[in-house]
């Protein structure tokens, strides 16, 4: 090598070094290596409190197979109410859905099953015997028939019936989706350091409100039962927040750790959204207050705060596994009947004020094997007629 290209290839290396050197400093790239920690500070926070259960290692466990077993069963003075019970089995792309809810004396059952492309539909008010779909011929058959709209499902939804997933891969899918909306705020949004540890984070509120929107529709359009449950609040919380920010062109935020980036604080200059992880927790949004705070005791966790209007007070015992929550209005009492770190919870509560009376689930990571179903009816090659029939209970289910 020449003695003036080996002099060209060293000043091109520490050129290299010194532009990395420069943008891991750079503040937008201090503040998103900080901004992508929330989930493992949330984590930790909870996993502190409830000592010896290993939720974060539960978590992580699904986080990387995306298999699960989940049940849960919900009483009113001793009666169910409702019962679910959920396996999502990533690994051999299986998932299995039932549920039973009691509303006003009329018992509603409905579920699903998925190996691959094959889905099964659970209608006991329509028949016994589980509907069967090819997931590869929707679009082609449904054309003929009135089924998937009369049991209230989209056939035109590009989503419908997807197998599980890992949560890696579905956060993946989350950033291809939002990817346009990402890139614009990652661009728009300005970052200075005020101080050390400090940082001012102005975004433009017409690009939030476009992320927002994109990523509330990205889960809207999954077929999620979870998400089906929880999406009265979701709404509420989304539409809340969209409001307020067509108040403003601009929010600016302040970002602030410690030196060693244990204490996390994320709050607004108009003091209406607040996010902090330390030694406590707050989380402030327009129409939305938590705060939890520890209290000290040598014998058991304590915590007090607040929810929305609810001030509460909460022990944990981690020698016998038992909580106890108090606030004005209810109490929860919830034991740990049974705990394999980093693989199941049992747990049994009884609550006092409350919609329901006992609440009691089981989580494994593990997911139970799920088979295909021997018999069923083909539900897009009824015809209309039979259709109508089996729907009437004109026609026997032998008939198909």
């Amino acid at each position: 090598m020449k003695k003036k290209n080996f002099f060209i290839v060293i000043i091109l290396i520490l050129l290299a070094v010194f532009s990395v050197e420069r943008f891991n400093r750079y503040p937008k790239k201090v503040v998103a290596t900080i901004l992508y920690t929330i989930d493992d500070r949330i984590l930790n926070f909870t996993d502190d409190y409830f000592t010896g259960l290993g939720l974060k290692d539960i978590y992580f466990k699904i986080k990387d197979t995306g298999d699960y077993t989940f049940s849960v069963e919900m009483k009113k003075n001793h009666r169910p109410m409702v019962s679910v019970y959920n396996i999502e089995n990533a690994s051999n792309k299986s998932r299995l859905f039932y549920s039973k809810i009691n509303e006003n004396e009329e018992i509603k059952t409905k579920g699903e099953k998925i190996i691959n492309n094959e889905v099964y539909l659970y209608r006991p008010e329509i028949t016994e015997t589980p509907l069967y779909i090819d997931n590869n011929n929707i679009k082609a058959l449904s054309d003929n028939s009135t089924a998937l709209k009369d049991l209230g499902i989209n056939p035109l939804d590009e989503n419908l019936f997807p197998y599980p997933i890992t949560i890696l891969e579905k956060n993946n899918n989350l950033k291809k989706y939002i990817k346009r909306e990402w890139n614009k705020i990652l661009r728009s949004t300005a970052v200075s350091e005020i101080s050390e540890n400090k940082y001012e984070i102005r975004v433009k509120t017409e690009d939030l409100e476009d992320l927002v929107e994109k990523i509330y529709e990205f889960y809207e359009r999954e077929d999620n039962n979870l998400y089906s449950y929880l999406s009265n609040k979701l709404v509420r919380d989304k539409d809340n927040i969209l409001e307020n920010l067509r108040f403003t062109k601009n929010l600016v935020f302040y970002l602030e750790t410690d030196e060693e980036k244990n204490i996390f604080k994320l709050y607004s200059k108009d003091e209406k959204y607040n996010l902090e992880i330390g030694n406590e927790f707050t989380l402030k949004i327009p129409g939305r207050y938590i705060f939890i705070e520890p209290e000290e005791n040598n014998t058991f966790n304590t915590v007090k705060g607040r929810i929305d209007n609810r001030i509460f007070r909460m022990s944990y015992y981690p020698d016998s596994k038992k909580l106890i929550y108090r606030d004005k209005y209810s109490s929860v009492k919830l034991f740990v009947l049974e705990n394999v770190k980093s693989k199941s919870l049992k747990v049994i509560s009884s609550l006092d004020g409350m919609k329901y009376s006992e609440i009691n689930f089981n989580l494994d990571t593990n997911a139970k094997k799920i088979t295909k179903e021997k018999n069923y009816i083909e539900l897009l090659k009824l015809d209309q007629e039979n259709w109508a029939k089996l729907k009437s209970g004109d026609i026997s289910e032998g008939s198909f």
